[in-house]
C-alpha cells in the first residue's frame, strides 16, 4: 500500500493515506471525482502494468449520501451485517432489471445509485449475493466494503 500511496502522491493527489492496506484510500485533490478516478486508474496501470483498472472515487459529500441511503429495517437493523457493492459505472436498465434483490433470502440487496447495499444475515463470507454475483448480473465490475469500513472511511474524509 506504500508504494500505491507514493503513486498517488507523485501523480499531484496531495495528503494521500491508505486504510486497512486493501485499496481503501483517501486523498484531497481540487479535481471533480471522474477525472481524479481517470487520473488513478491510469497511474495504477502503467505502474502496475494491468490492463484495465477500475478506481471508484467519491467525494465526503458523495460518500455521506450512500451511507445515509441505506435501507433501515427493524429486520436488519444490524449495521455489522450491511455491506456496500459499489459499481464502477451504471448498468444498463436492462440489467438492473435482471435483479429481484430477495431470491437469496435472508440476505437482501437494494439498488442505490452506482452502489447495492447488501444485507448479509449470516455474514458476507456465507452469501452468495457477492461481487461475482452482481458483476455477472449487471455486466459491471463492483467491489465490496463492509459498514464498518465505509463509515471508517467517510470519517477520514471529513479530517
Amino acid at each position: 500500500m506504500r508504494q500505491l500511496c507514493d503513486l498517488f502522491q507523485n501523480a499531484g493527489f496531495r495528503d494521500v493515506k491508505n486504510y486497512l492496506q486493501s485499496g481503501n484510500i483517501v486523498l484531497e485533490s481540487n479535481l471533480p471525482p471522474e477525472t481524479a478516478g481517470r487520473r488513478l486508474s491510469k497511474a495504477i496501470a502503467e505502474k502496475f502494468r494491468f490492463d484495465d483498472v477500475d478506481v471508484v472515487v467519491l467525494d465526503a459529500a458523495a460518500l455521506g449520501k450512500v451511507i445515509d441511503a441505506c435501507p433501515e429495517d427493524p429486520k436488519m437493523a444490524d449495521r455489522a451485517k450491511w455491506y456496500f457493492t459499489f459499481l464502477s459505472k451504471i448498468p444498463a436498465d436492462q440489467q438492473w432489471k435482471s435483479l429481484n434483490g430477495s431470491e437469496y433470502f435472508p440476505d437482501r440487496y437494494f439498488a442505490g445509485k452506482g452502489v447495492i447495499y447488501v444485507y448479509c444475515a449470516n455474514g458476507y463470507g456465507r452469501t452468495k449475493i457477492n461481487n461475482g454475483f452482481f458483476e455477472q448480473k449487471l455486466k459491471v465490475r463492483a467491489t465490496t466494503r463492509n459498514w464498518n469500513t465505509v463509515t471508517k472511511l467517510r470519517q477520514m474524509l471529513l479530517q
